[in-house]
């Protein structure tokens, strides 16, 4: 499939809808944050910093993304992704989340129906799934959910449950730590991390490959948020990885475990 799936004529200037290159980069964080209010909860304006490391995960895959673009206004839309490694009943395999989707309010139904954002999704899947290449994505629901229910085959695997609990201060309050085991809090993952992941892989049947060099990326080099990485090791062996931030997803200053 040719990097560029269509070229009309918008306000008398091409519109095309092609592969996203890195001098893209100013001009989608532009549309960014012409769609995402500031005031949106748990939203903040976008900076160049944060979208190049947004869009710069390790593990070899480089950047899988579709942009809108129209000279005279510059991205009007884009199909973003995070690619990265799974394993699949024993195998490795490739995946992404699809992250960031956005389409300029006045620009959504430019172009053939059903609109630019099925335009960009075509061109997506066509370029970057199927045989050796992304085995399926994932992602949270969007407002145009149902738009690519309807033509780009998305399904609703489970709807997302809150579960909070409130925690006492009081130290007496917390639980002691079992025997034979210490929890460490570290500025970076181990390298030890490699093998952990390598054993989760092999016991159960779809992991994320999440090894020290994604975590270190994802959580300890982020540019903006503080995360918290807990090493828990017994004799000395790595054990178990745990990563905490705080919010204000849904309730203000909360604690999230992020991932385990």
């Amino acid at each position: 499939m040719s990097e560029v799936l269509a070229s009309l004529l918008v306000r008398g200037r091409p519109l095309e809808i092609r592969v996203a290159r890195p001098e893209d980069d100013e001009a989608l964080v532009a549309c960014f944050n012409s769609i995402f209010p500031v005031d949106h909860p748990g939203v903040r304006p976008m900076d160049l910093s944060t979208w190049r490391w947004k869009y710069a995960a390790p593990g070899g895959l480089g950047r899988e993304m579709i942009v809108a673009t129209h000279p005279e206004v510059g991205v009007v839309g884009a199909y973003p992704s995070q690619p990265l490694w799974a394993t699949f009943d024993g195998a490795p395999c490739r995946t992404a989340q699809i992250t960031d989707l956005m389409v300029r309010h006045e620009w959504r139904r430019v172009g053939e129906r059903p609109g630019l954002f099925v335009q960009m999704g075509n061109l997506y899947y066509g370029l970057y799934c199927g045989p050796d290449k992304q085995a399926f994505n994932y992602g949270w629901p969007i407002p145009a959910w149902r738009i690519g229910q309807r033509y780009l085959r998305y399904e609703n695997v489970r709807d997302w449950n809150f579960l909070a609990r409130d925690v006492p201060v009081a130290r007496e309050a917390l639980v002691a730590l079992p025997a034979g085991l210490e929890v460490t809090e570290v500025a970076r993952v181990s390298a030890d991390a490699d093998a952990l992941a390598s054993r989760i892989a092999q016991e159960t049947r779809f992991s994320l490959r999440k090894d020290s060099a994604w975590l270190n990326w994802r959580y300890a080099e982020h540019p903006g948020k503080r995360f918290r990485l807990l090493e828990v090791r017994s004799r000395g062996a790595l054990r178990a990885i745990a990563v905490d931030c705080v919010a204000d997803l849904r309730r203000p200053h909360t604690s999230f475990l992020v991932d385990w």
